[in-house]
């Protein structure tokens, strides 16, 4: 390692203690669940800006719920703190590290599941085949298949390890068989969401003749696993043996007004009974603006939860791709369980910390090279973010993000020349904000930006960095996240996963002054989406 890259791994550590130091004077913090009582306040941790750099709290009222319906379902014990797991550069986190009580959140038709979840022929389940196109793709697919679960109570079955498309980018093969969770930290959804294996399902829901239809008898659960020639038998086999509609994102989209009947609420079973599947306003502005273009409202109803596996394919017919956002498909008629689900995913469904970790190794360095060139401070804690301590972009040393995506692209209306993008978004550049500019391409012939290389801007590309992270490893903490205080720590050497190079980049550009990128791109879609979570930053443009 060189010493440059000693120097700024020892300020990342430094900047991690920092942060755990100030987060220490919450750790006591007493919090009073809000939904206890509606006129509770919840405090909120704030930095002040004005040099103090020092945190307070100040009230926000806890918006009121509906009268008629109670949300004692959404008293639970669940983790109310994760530290990072690696020395993780401050400015990358765009999530709340500490939640609220009020964000326990879990459905009224999941089943109990303390200390441990029902046998399996007592719970229901969401099987998904992953999205046959690229990652950004499988991700949309997944949310929606996860979040899904949530809302219903159901238990999410992961899809088998597989090779997904371009991501085998490490040498050995068995390094490119990836799952959701390869890329995505579940544990921090799994307090309120049960998630087991294919095999588990297999085995213990398929085998034991509990579907529509019987286990292949020329089969073994392994070969339908592991077998490359037999995984398009095991997706044929769950689409005809699990409840499966044309689920069709763009005709139509799935409603949950579910809720504890208030007549039965001292009971403990979350069984149907003590369930309310409740109409819709049809009034309501949001659930107009959901039903435009035609599209119509898919209730969650008792028939529908009756199934006991519910299945979303994953290949190309338009009639079952789940090619779509969750907050476009998935609608939920009280509007403060709609935020819940949106904090869910901010702060409980991300990419994994390493992912962040080596993030933030590459923006410190593009932080730096700005500092020399721009003459600007580096990003202090004295003009943080109080959620995520990330740096203000208009007083400190800060980088351009460009996304532009060419390669196997199928719009063609995006195939511009250099000169042509250039000239469509340079008046988006100013250098006295910043001189550096970080271009995220798979156009392998660099020769192809000269526009921009001698634009008198500084141009980055991930391959001016990419030597220095392949040489690089993390220590990552794989701390057992939980409420107990008996928890241990298994510290192990990380080194860069080559498939996580598309990720890194979207953290790097979402991490940008000012960003633009390629329209219809589903990865420049998860930048935009990163950046307005809670970026202290949030200029977003396309390039045409």
């Amino acid at each position: 390692m060189h010493q440059g890259e000693v120097l700024i791994t020892k300020e990342l550590q430094l900047l991690q203690t920092k942060w755990n130091q100030i987060q220490q004077g919450l750790t006591n913090t007493t919090f009073h669940n809000p939904l206890n009582s509606l006129s509770t306040t919840k405090e909120t941790a704030i930095l002040h800006n004005e040099g103090q750099n020092e945190l307070k709290r100040a009230p926000h009222p806890h918006p009121k719920h509906h009268s008629h319906r109670s949300h004692s379902h959404l008293k639970m014990n669940c983790t109310v703190s994760y530290e990072p797991t690696c020395a993780m550069y401050p400015y990358v986190r765009f999530w709340n590290q500490r939640f609220y009580p009020n964000d326990c959140y879990q459905s009224p038709l999941r089943p109990p599941s303390n200390p441990t979840p029902p046998p399996y022929d007592q719970q229901k389940y969401v099987i998904f085949q992953p999205d046959g196109g690229g990652w950004n793709n499988i991700r949309m697919a997944a949310e929606v298949a996860i979040l899904f679960a949530h809302a219903t109570g159901r238990t999410l079955v992961l899809p088998p390890a597989m090779k997904f498309y371009l991501l085998d980018k490490n040498n050995q093969h068995e390094e490119n068989l990836s799952t959701f969770d390869t890329f995505f930290d579940l544990m921090k959804i799994k307090e309120s969401v049960t998630i087991i294996t294919m095999k588990e399902f297999l085995e213990n829901i398929a085998m034991k003749g509990l579907l529509k239809k019987s286990f292949p008898s020329d089969s073994t659960v392994q070969t339908m696993i592991e077998n490359v020639q037999s995984r398009k038998k095991l997706w044929d086999y769950l689409e005809q043996s699990c409840y499966v509609e044309s689920w069709c994102p763009g005709k139509q989209f799935i409603g949950f007004n579910i809720y504890k009947n208030p007549n039965t609420l001292s009971s403990s079973n979350n069984s149907t009974n003590n369930v309310v599947f409740g109409s819709f306003n049809t009034n309501s502005p949001r659930l107009k603006e959901m039903i435009a273009h035609g599209r119509k409202l898919r209730p969650y109803n008792e028939q529908l939860h009756n199934e006991i596996a519910i299945y979303f394919p994953g290949d190309y017919r338009e009639s079952h791709r789940i090619l779509t956002h969750y907050y476009t498909y998935l609608y939920w008629e009280d509007p403060q369980i709609a935020k819940y689900y949106k904090r869910i995913v901010r702060d409980r469904l991300h990419y994994h910390d390493i992912i962040f970790c080596y993030s933030g190794f590459i923006i410190r360095q593009l932080h730096e090279i700005s500092s020399k060139i721009d003459y600007k401070p580096l990003p202090s804690l004295h003009h943080a973010s109080y959620k995520t301590l990330g740096g203000n972009s208009n007083l400190d040393a800060t980088y351009y993000a460009v996304h532009i995506r060419r390669g196997d692209f199928q719009y063609k209306d995006t195939r511009l020349s250099a000169e042509a993008i250039w000239n469509n978004i340079k008046h988006f550049f100013n250098q006295s904000i910043s001189s550096v500019i970080y271009i995220s391409t798979d156009e392998k012939d660099k020769t192809f930006f000269q526009p921009f290389l001698q634009s008198g801007y500084t141009i980055q590309f991930l391959s001016d960095f990419l030597p220095s992270i392949k040489q690089h490893t993390f220590t990552f903490d794989e701390t057992s996240n939980s409420n107990s205080e008996n928890k241990h720590h298994h510290l192990r050497q990380m080194k860069l996963n080559m498939n996580h190079i598309g990720m890194i980049e979207q953290v790097i550009c979402a991490n940008a002054h000012t960003f633009i990128g390629t329209p219809y791109s589903t990865f420049t879609g998860y930048i935009t989406r990163m950046r307005g979570k809670d970026y202290s930053h949030s200029l977003c443009f396309f390039m045409f």
